[in-house]
């Protein structure tokens, strides 16, 4: 009898292909790297993490009624993780799927009928998630 080990190679398919079957599109690193045709990613050394092209129009069409200022707050949010130490940065890092799936509070425009010294909205924005719009808390 034979023990059969999981190798890298067995997980990263496993993972590719369960994401494949929620409908993500799965692409191959060299086919979008920087001075591919299909270039999407910004670091030659395949470092970034995040296709940021790819984030930002998610962030759109799933939150089609937040103003750009928002979306970009949004953007910021999710890349980076700001924290007071090493260890509080990978717990955000971690929970980011959460923040992804759940929304979290961005900074939107001004209220309806604000004036010009404030009346900020606290808008939820979505990237990853099968809500299709922003919403407002307590909608």
């Amino acid at each position: 009898m034979s023990t059969r080990w999981f190798v890298e190679l067995d997980v990263e398919l496993a993972g590719l292909q369960w994401l494949a079957d929620l409908g993500f599109a799965i692409a191959h690193g060299p086919e979008i790297a920087i001075g591919q045709p299909g270039a999407e990613r910004s670091d030659p050394t395949y470092r970034d993490v995040v296709l940021e092209h790819r984030l930002r129009e998610a962030l759109v069409r799933l939150n089609p009624d937040l103003p750009p200022e928002a979306l970009d707050d949004a953007f910021r949010k999710i890349v980076r993780a700001d924290g007071p130490s090493l260890i509080e940065r990978n717990r955000l890092r971690r929970s980011g799927g959460q923040r992804l799936a759940g929304g979290q509070p961005v900074h939107g425009g001004r209220a309806a009928g604000a004036g010009p010294a404030g009346g900020h909205r606290d808008l939820r924005q979505r990237a990853a998630s099968g809500r299709d719009r922003a919403e407002e808390p307590g909608r």
